[in-house]
């Protein structure tokens, strides 16, 4: 929850101990990521999506701890909506199917958005590789040079 509601970066190491990461890369990225991939393979390790992968929220789906932990990050962004909005998402997370907990985190952020605000745009490529942008909200479903911000 810290890391989600504050922001901060966090070195890599502490990344691979939470279990963010699999594994770091020294040097050459793309032939650590293939040695990486060829090691998996050759292990023949089981290949969980991230999704279905939940031995770390055990301790977390305790409530009462979440929700102390909720309200003290909650009450230090008082009157900000997307902290609220972040722990919300998360306790869906906790306590809901992926799909639904999904469903709820858009629902939640496309709602925290002050209509007088500017959305938050994303830029991405379009099949023919020139540059677009896409509000947030429009992302997985703009793909063209097309689209309008």
């Amino acid at each position: 929850m810290a890391m989600i509601l504050s922001g901060e970066p966090i070195p890599a190491r502490e990344a691979l101990d939470a279990g963010l990461v699999d594994e770091i890369v020294e040097g050459d990225l793309v032939a650590g990521a293939i040695a990486f991939a060829r090691r998996v393979v050759a292990e023949k390790r089981a290949l969980v999506l991230v999704r279905n992968r939940d031995e770390k929220l055990l301790a977390a789906r305790d409530l009462a701890t979440f929700d102390a932990a909720a309200a003290n990050y909650t009450k230090r962004a008082k009157g900000q909506n997307a902290p609220a909005a972040a722990v919300e998402a998360l306790r869906a997370a906790l306590t809901l199917p992926v799909a639904d907990a999904l469903t709820r985190e858009r629902e939640l952020f496309s709602n925290s958005w002050p209509a007088t605000s500017p959305r938050p745009s994303a830029t991405s490529s379009s099949p023919s590789g020139k540059p677009q942008k896409c509000r947030t909200s429009q992302a997985p479903r703009c793909t063209t040079s097309s689209a309008q911000p």
